[in-house]
């Protein structure tokens, strides 16, 4: 699990290109640590040219863009590229032309008495009102998945999560799958698929691998989808 845990929030120097998320027919690439908007025609505007940005989502009106920015890094094991060792969460308004970043979460955060300075996946609730996000590093056996309160600031913990995902369409709009890794009585852990509402509390399990995640969605979106 750790090893996976590793592989998973490892910052490689050779990714050429990542597509973070689509929305509105637009993409949002990250080349090198810098930010590109790829509009539905295909050509692509510059955002950021700091060399340390990475983790970019598109807000679901396609309006704004939140991204991690790293502040510090150091060599991973094998040397071919770096880990993040203190960053924050950042968004640009499309809106301007200028593209000035704005900065939604410095560090240190604290919850429970520790401080967290690492942080990865930002994504914005469908309204826009808030951005959830991991702090890779909460804890020995998984990250910790936070929710930010854009009106204020506030952060508050939700769960433990490897990953995560939102449910943008059907019933469960605004809710949240996390995947868990919950022990054993006898020893040994388990993928667990939870639905979460907004605010934490579990609504149930969806799932013990990512194709029921997969298909649990898509069956979300047909449902959506006009007849």
């Amino acid at each position: 699990m750790e090893r996976r845990k590793r592989m998973r929030f490892a910052v490689s120097a050779m990714l050429v290109c990542l597509v973070a998320r689509e929305a509105r027919g637009q993409a949002i690439l990250a080349r090198q640590g810098d930010l590109y908007l790829r509009e539905r025609n295909g050509q692509e505007q510059r955002l950021t040219a700091s060399g340390r940005d990475s983790d970019a989502s598109l807000s679901a009106d396609g309006k704004t863009v939140v991204f991690v920015r790293a502040i510090r890094v150091h060599p991973d094991a094998s040397g071919l590229g770096t880990v993040v060792e203190q960053s924050e969460v950042a968004c640009i308004d499309l809106a301007d032309q200028r593209h000035e970043v704005q900065i939604l979460l410095g560090t240190p955060v604290d919850a429970r008495g520790l401080h967290f300075q690492w942080f990865s996946s930002p994504r914005f609730s469908p309204d826009g009102s808030v951005v959830y996000f991991l702090v890779p590093d909460y804890s020995t056996v998984s990250p910790g998945l936070f929710l930010l309160e854009r009106s204020n600031g506030h952060v508050r913990f939700l769960a433990q999560a490897l990953e995560f995902w939102e449910v943008a369409f059907g019933p469960y709009r605004g809710n949240l799958i996390v995947w868990q890794n919950p022990m054993l009585i006898g020893g040994g852990r388990y993928d667990l698929f939870s639905m979460l509402s907004p605010s934490g509390e579990q609504v149930g399990v969806v799932g013990f691998n990512e194709g029921q995640v997969n298909a649990f969605l898509a069956d979300q979106v047909s449902a959506a989808a006009p007849r």
